[in-house]
């Protein structure tokens, strides 16, 4: 049905009106929900970047908030719960979110973004062998990175990603689906997820691996529902044993592993009531609510400390193009300054939490009302959305390139991020992204000579 998305947003608008009498609530949820089905309705004919990139920003700070005014800040601690009011929470938040999506849509469209499956079938053709050697050259490079220096950790991280550029060029063709590969890629980040204790990668790469298998296979929407519902159900695990899993490896000096795993989940179960038991969902009910920031923000600040009125900007964009080994106090990735001369909150070394593009908004320009605000989100908007529009200009000439944008905006693409880290990872990425291809544009550009093969869509 055309414009169901629309029809969707609309309906859970009156419905949540209708429980809650509050339309700045029933908006926000709306938002959420429009982006959500236009994700879950274009992942079939499209990579759904943009729709992702405004669900993800839309869960943090819509949905969370929306919930966290609604009781769920009864479960969080006091320093993480809402301090501005949610009138002057929303009326500051829902115009810049919708100005941010008008951004992307300049250059973006909807379905803009769509692999050309016989072109890259025809590329795998051309060059069977490429896909293995980017999984090779991902395998090699996320074992031998420890043993660098941390100057190259964004290299090696990027190099480390090829082997997930690898294996969806291969799901993309029309060759076989290469189960077993896929089993030791994902098993591997599995693996090595848990023993660290840091999942945030996992389960992005899950998303766009289910972004990759729908566009090859375009399931029916009860399929990609119970994904959604399996996926969710997973992240909630995660986020539930996380803690536990972390006192257990970091400081309790054991090694991670199934049996772990279970005692730590056995230990939640417990303790909490169950996994899905509001006892557990609610103190990490924070982790899906990136708004506490902004809302202690807008306490903070002009009351303690001044707006910056561009000058936040200015060390971004000097942090993200200037390299370290010429200036090395330049600001760094994680780095507790900004959020606790901003915040209202002092976070000691070890912890990273970032202001995020909005709260970054409002600091610069708030004092401007929304209008300043809102000419910075909108130009992010702008910037990324171009970005999209210039990989999928060229995907024509190179296949899988469209590809390589997922790595582009791992980082942007998360809420919680700084941003002087988005746009380091936007820039460096994209420069070493445009060099590769340069520099091997025979080895990623289509020769007429191998003729087409025939394979289902």
């Amino acid at each position: 049905m055309k414009n169901l998305n629309y029809i969707i947003a609309l309906i859970s608008l009156l419905v949540f009106y209708y429980l809650y009498k509050y339309i700045f609530l029933a908006i926000g949820f709306s938002i959420f929900v429009y982006w959500v089905s236009s994700l879950f309705i274009r992942v079939n004919h499209s990579l759904p970047i943009k729709e992702l990139f405004l669900t993800m920003y839309a869960l943090q700070f819509l949905l969370g908030p929306a919930l966290a005014y609604n009781g769920m800040d009864y479960y969080t601690e006091d320093s993480n719960k809402m301090k501005a009011s949610s009138d002057a929470y929303f009326s500051f938040m829902i115009p810049v979110f919708i100005t941010l999506s008008l951004g992307f849509n300049v250059y973006c469209k909807k379905y803009s973004l769509q692999p050309s499956r016989p072109n890259i079938d025809q590329w795998v053709v051309q060059n069977p062998k490429m896909p293995y050697y980017f999984i090779g050259i991902g395998f090699i490079a996320s074992f031998i990175s420890p043993f660098f220096p941390s100057s190259l950790a964004f290299v090696f991280y990027l190099l480390g990603s090829f082997k997930y550029i690898g294996l969806f060029a291969l799901l993309l063709s029309y060759q076989k689906l290469k189960i077993k590969l896929l089993i030791v890629i994902y098993g591997l980040i599995l693996v090595s997820s848990f023993q660290g204790g840091m999942f945030h990668d996992l389960l992005t790469w899950i998303i766009v691996l289910f972004l990759i298998l729908a566009y090859r296979y375009k399931p029916i929407w009860q399929l990609k529902a119970v994904g959604i519902v399996g996926f969710v159900l997973f992240a909630i695990f995660i986020q539930s044993i996380k803690q536990g899993l972390r006192a257990q490896t970091w400081f309790g000096n054991k090694e991670a592993s199934i049996d772990l795993i279970q005692d730590v989940a056995a230990d939640v179960d417990k303790t909490n009531g169950g996994l899905l038991s509001i006892e557990n969902l609610g103190p990490n009910f924070v982790r899906i609510n990136q708004g506490w920031v902004l809302a202690s923000t807008m306490e903070y600040v002009p009351k303690n400390i001044g707006h910056t009125h561009g000058e936040l900007i200015a060390k971004y964009l000097y942090s993200a193009s200037v390299p370290r080994f010429i200036d090395d106090t330049k600001l760094n990735a994680g780095s507790q300054e900004i959020f606790n001369k901003y915040s209202g909150h002092h976070i000691e070394k070890g912890t990273s939490i970032g202001l995020g593009l909005f709260t970054d908004a409002y600091v610069e320009f708030g004092d401007y009302g929304n209008s300043g605000a809102l000419f910075y989100v909108f130009l992010f908007g702008l910037l990324y959305g171009y970005i999209l529009h210039q990989f999928n200009n060229k995907t024509k000439r190179y296949p899988i390139l469209l590809l390589f944008v997922v790595l582009v905006f791992i980082y942007p693409i998360r809420p919680d991020c700084e941003t002087q880290t988005a746009l380091g990872h936007l820039f460096k990425s994209t420069m070493l992204i445009t060099i590769l291809f340069t520099v091997y544009r025979k080895k990623f550009t289509l020769s007429s000579k191998v003729k087409l093969r025939i394979g289902a869509a």
